[in-house]
């Protein structure tokens, strides 16, 4: 919207705040009528109109957009500005973000956290910068039932930390989830939590990350006392948080995982990840499971595209790093029950029980996620071809099965390498 009109400025009786006499006009039934927050601010640098929207904003809020001049992205909101007639026309919108502008932030965010001497704290400032919410929190688990902040975000400063107890805490149920959580009334669902509901907290995201034994040891906790809140980018943003953790306590840990790794018979050393021999066990059973009665599972084959030539690119170190960060976040896939294989090399591998067509499409949609966010957190693309096959397809065949998907796979890989030619 363009405003094109001559304003004639006069003053509210009952405000300090200066009022447009545009009623003939029906401007201010249309600016009310909108579904962004717009106001109008004079040449003295005073806001001269406010629609509803607008009116509703936090005041330290508003005293940051007299200083707004061109378009930008900030407290979780679009900010356009245009210039009328020596005024400016402040249009303030929380549309969902579209990729490219969300890919964009992401990168911002990871950015900050790669300059940082704190992962931490940088997380929690970067997670309220990029996406407003109010209360953002960065912890670590203290044995079974004890959540130790180690970085606490409140609405604008770094804020002491402290612990609570994890029973009756949306926390719980994300760790026994071990999946992204999010709550959009968090105080109404835990009722006997009185931190919550003294907060007055809405909407909750929460995600584990892991440390190099492939165990939780923490999470991202983020609040909000509004619902009005975008969920769908804030999963893209605490999900990319709990990745960066993770990848900096690899990289810190990553010469002495190697040293100190316990060579266990079915546990690959280098990923944590169940191994070739753990794989051909499980799938035996499987075998037979079928064969007794008749219970499906499918074998999914996954290969890295590309790996040779990232590690002649980055170098080796860098390579077990991005073979390290691939398994954590295939080990996320899926449901409890199913598992998650290093073959060897690059090849890995997942066994999915009794999966119906809905599953399996879920897996494909978080197996896509999966390499977009390893292509932002390593500043490199990060893709990976999958085959699925079914022991329903080859009557129990485990051997048959296995050789199904990997063909499945090679066909995908094959049509990656026809595109990247063209």
């Amino acid at each position: 919207m363009v405003l094109k009109v001559i304003f004639s400025l006069g003053h509210s009786q009952d405000s300090g705040v200066k009022i447009l006499n545009t009623d003939k006009l029906g401007l201010i039934e249309i600016l009310e009528a909108s579904s962004e927050g717009v106001a109008i601010i004079d040449a003295n640098n005073t806001f001269v109109y406010e629609n509803y929207i607008f009116s509703n904003f936090d005041n330290n809020f508003k005293q940051q957009l007299l200083d707004s001049h061109q378009d930008r992205y900030t407290e979780g909101y679009n900010i356009r500005v245009k210039e009328v007639q020596g005024n400016r026309v402040i249009y303030v919108d929380k549309k969902v973000l579209q990729s490219t502008q969300s890919d964009g932030l992401l990168a911002k965010m990871l950015s900050k956290v790669r300059n940082s001497n704190n992962v931490f704290n940088s997380t929690v400032e970067a997670i309220n910068e990029i996406t407003g919410w109010r209360w953002i929190f960065v912890t670590r688990f203290v044995g079974k039932n004890t959540v130790e902040v180690i970085s606490f975000w409140n609405t604008d400063q770094h804020m002491e930390g402290g612990s609570y107890l994890l029973e009756n805490t949306p926390c719980e149920v994300m760790v026994r989830n071990k999946k992204y959580t999010l709550f959009t009334d968090v105080a109404a669902s835990f009722i006997e939590n009185e931190m919550l509901s003294e907060l007055g907290a809405k909407s909750y995201a929460g995600l584990v990350y892991y440390g190099k034994d492939q165990q939780p040891i923490g999470h991202v906790m983020c609040m909000h006392d509004s619902n009005d809140v975008d969920y769908k980018f804030m999963e893209d943003v605490i999900k990319l948080a709990s990745l960066a953790i993770s990848s900096d306590l690899l990289l810190v840990h990553a010469q002495s995982a190697l040293k100190d790794a316990v060579e266990l018979a079915n546990i690959d050393s280098l990923t944590q990840l169940q191994n070739r021999t753990a794989f051909e066990e499980m799938c035996s059973q499987a075998s037979l499971n079928y064969i007794l009665d008749k219970q499906d599972t499918s074998i999914a084959i996954i290969d890295l595209n590309d790996f040779k030539l990232y590690n002649d690119s980055f170098g080796h170190p860098k390579g077990d790093i991005l073979l390290r960060l691939f398994a954590t976040e295939l080990a996320k896939i899926g449901r409890t029950k199913d598992c998650s294989f290093r073959l060897g090399g690059d090849e890995f591998a997942l066994l999915l029980q009794s999966s119906s067509a809905e599953s399996l499409q879920r897996i494909e949609k978080q197996f896509i996620e999966l390499q977009h966010r390893l292509s932002l957190m390593l500043g490199q693309k990060v893709s990976a071809s999958i085959g699925i096959a079914h022991l329903s397809e080859v009557a129990g065949n485990i051997h048959q099965c296995y050789v199904l998907a990997d063909k499945r796979m090679y066909e995908i890989k094959a049509t990656c390498k026809l595109e990247r030619v063209e």
